[in-house]
């Protein structure tokens, strides 16, 4: 149990130490005009809302999950609040650089990367031409 325990607190900690990395780097990015975040009533979270100076906004879900998988919560937040997304990154520890993953149901771009290659990421959406930073 001792052993369960702090694996969960490890795992807790370094999400917790990951969000206020990408918090800090992205608050001060010259192309991000507000963060924000937006949770439902079922708990589903999307951890940052980046609004770019463009007009766009870009979802970022910070997860220990490796899969390269939509997060549930997306698709509900483009239906409710109809706001322009232009890109998706999910962080993942374990991809080694920035890979776009194809959704059949989604025409946006959804990109999963490492937490330390977000602002890549940010780069990798403008060269697709979908954000201009």
């Amino acid at each position: 149990m001792t052993y369960l325990t702090k694996d969960m607190t490890t795992k807790l900690t370094s999400l917790r130490y990951q969000m206020s990395f990408l918090y800090r780097e992205l608050r001060d990015h010259t192309s991000v005009k507000s963060i924000t975040t937006y949770k439902k009533i079922n708990g589903s979270i999307i951890d940052f809302v980046i609004e770019l100076h463009t007009g766009g906004i870009v979802l970022l879900c910070c997860s220990h999950d490796q899969r390269s998988v939509l997060p549930k919560v997306i698709p509900a937040y483009i239906e409710t609040t109809g706001q322009k997304v232009v890109g998706i990154i999910k962080t993942a520890w374990l991809v080694n650089n920035v890979s776009l993953v194809e959704i059949a149901d989604r025409s946006l771009p959804f990109v999963v990367t490492q937490p330390f290659l977000v602002h890549e990421a940010l780069r990798f959406l403008a060269a697709k031409g979908e954000v201009v930073l």
